[in-house]
C-alpha cells in the first residue's frame, strides 16, 4: 500500500517518530531522485525498516475478531 507524503508526515511526524525538518528534507530528496520516500528514509537512518512498519500497521490496521 502506498501512503501520500501527507498521510507519512501525519503518522511519523505527529507522533515524533521523526522531526519535521528531516521529514521535509527526505520528501524532497525522495521527489527530486524518484526514491520512495519510505525507503529513502530508512536508507538514511531517520527510522529502522521495523519501526516505520509497525508504525504504520499500528495506525492503518484496523484489528477484528473473526469468530
Amino acid at each position: 500500500m502506498q501512503l501520500t507524503t501527507e498521510k507519512l508526515k501525519e503518522l511519523l511526524v505527529g507522533p515524533g517518530h521523526i522531526s519535521e525538518a528531516d521529514f521535509i528534507l527526505a520528501a524532497k530528496e525522495a521527489e527530486k531522485s524518484k526514491i520512495p520516500l519510505e525507503r529513502l528514509m530508512v536508507e538514511k537512518g531517520l527510522i529502522t525498516d521495523e519501526h516505520l512498519g509497525k508504525t504504520i500497521a499500528a495506525r492503518l490496521v484496523t484489528f477484528q475478531e473473526i469468530r
